[in-house]
């Protein structure tokens, strides 16, 4: 799985929640169901490989917004979940991007990358792109002005409108080691960044 940035590319596949364990009640059935989409995908997934373009796997980890994405797909493709027959033709190829936090209004979504090393080992970054039709851009990258190694900007994401809320849970501020920030752009207003830290 990638760690560097997206490549140049302004558009992007959006894998969003495929890697699941489907271990809900029916979800045995729904996974046997959801097979035929997954061969489509991968379809479509290996078409952007060839074409250059970045594909992004989003998932929320089941809550657990610090696991390692290789443990998830791990877990995932157990036979003994219901969803290995789908995740087996989803998973991850290694020039592949891995996304903590996802937030979708309209036609833009946010994707946070909290383990991207961009200004700082672990620094974080999220990227934000829009959707024209059937195919997603991306408009924005965007990074704590002060990253530091760690931080994990993008844990968790939100967008509004022209807002994009971004959390950095390990930042270092005033209030403390790792006691956390919140970072608020304005994506109208590209020089616009205000930044609240917990005192």
């Amino acid at each position: 799985m990638a760690s560097s940035v997206f490549p140049s590319a302004r558009t992007a596949l959006l894998l969003i929640d495929v890697i699941n364990l489907f271990d809900f009640p029916g979800g045995d059935a729904f996974a046997r169901r959801w097979v035929p989409a997954a061969r489509r995908i991968a379809r479509l997934r290996g078409r952007a490989h060839r074409s250059g373009v970045p594909v992004v796997y989003v998932n929320d980890n089941f809550g657990r917004w610090q696991s390692d994405w290789r443990k998830v797909v791990e877990r995932c493709l157990d036979r003994r979940s219901p969803g290995h027959r789908v995740v087996a033709r989803l998973r991850p190829a290694p020039d592949d991007y891995f996304g903590f936090a996802v937030s979708v209004e309209g036609e833009a979504a946010v994707v946070g990358a909290p383990r991207h090393d961009i200004s700082a080992p672990d620094g974080g970054s999220a990227y934000v792109f829009v959707r024209s039709g059937a195919t997603w851009t991306e408009q924005r990258k965007l990074s704590a002005p002060d990253a530091s190694a760690g931080d994990s900007f993008g844990r968790a994401v939100s967008i509004s409108w022209d807002t994009v809320v971004a959390g950095a849970p390990a930042d270092d501020t005033p209030g403390g080691a790792d006691a956390g920030s919140v970072h608020v752009v304005h994506a109208a207003v590209p020089v616009e960044l205000e930044s609240f830290t917990v005192e």
